[in-house]
């Protein structure tokens, strides 16, 4: 297979075949009105919080952010969020590796590292215009760490849709032909299946689906990519890699 002089740039993938255009509006932003509990009743509640420490809390529509401090003790951030329609990100900072994202339908909960961290900007980005979130956090002195077995299972399949990324270009350029694009798809499938004799959680779930799409007769990238099947699949193990902190990463050969 030719391939083409590129640099490598890690991209991280917020869903598959789709491009997102985020349009940002103002909003009122919201606050807890819950009154804290005095230190006494707090410990018994949950001794990991402080009833001292800050409470995030905002709402609103398009691309919203809070900025906060990071209380001395505290090493992760609790998120709550709900939302009318679509789907959303949620970053703390620069390190996308530590972005969330999910769907709307119910409230969702994620839990970022805080450690050694000390202030954070909490921005909230709705992937539809007219969609509305409301979003609270809370600091716990728990500490979060990744899933091994999860953080495995991304990083496979990071690289099994950096290969089909990079085909896809490649086909798209000349660069690689029909030829070559099935022989890619024949080896992420061989790679899935391996996968499949073995996967945890939530991700287990999606892999013999997610090989089965590109079972299917897909003779060119286009028709990958028009691929319901595949596509939502996709993106549920993407929320399931998100979730555990281990997003999955394309590296791409083509552009830079």
């Amino acid at each position: 297979m030719r391939r083409s002089k590129a640099a490598w740039a890690a991209v991280t993938v917020l869903s598959t075949g789709v491009l997102l255009a985020v349009v940002g509006c103002t909003a009122q932003k919201g606050s807890s009105n819950a009154e804290p509990l005095a230190p006494a009743a707090a410990a018994a509640v949950d001794s990991a919080t402080d009833p001292a420490w800050p409470v995030i809390g905002f709402g609103g529509s398009g691309v919203l952010s809070e900025s906060t401090a990071v209380p001395k003790g505290a090493n992760s951030l609790i998120i709550t969020v709900v939302c009318t329609d679509g789907g959303f990100l949620i970053s703390t900072g620069g390190d996308m590796s530590k972005d969330r994202r999910g769907g709307c339908g119910g409230a969702q909960t994620y839990t970022f590292s805080v450690t050694n961290s000390a202030d954070l900007v909490v921005t909230t980005t709705m992937f539809k215009e007219d969609a509305t979130f409301a979003l609270t956090g809370e600091f716990s002195r728990d500490k979060t760490e990744p899933d091994v077995d999860t953080a495995s299972d991304c990083e496979v399949i990071s690289a099994i849709h950096s290969a089909v990324y990079n085909a896809k270009e490649g086909f798209k350029i000349g660069d690689i032909d029909g030829g070559d694009w099935l022989t890619v798809l024949a080896e992420t499938r061989a790679d899935l299946e391996k996968l499949g004799t073995n996967p945890s959680g939530l991700i287990g779930q999606q892999v013999m689906v997610l090989t089965e799409a590109l079972a299917a007769d897909h003779a060119t990238p286009d028709s990958l990519a028009e691929s319901k099947q595949f596509v939502t699949t996709s993106d549920l193990i993407g929320q399931a890699c998100d979730a555990n902190g281990t997003p999955l990463i394309i590296m791409a050969e083509y552009g830079g």
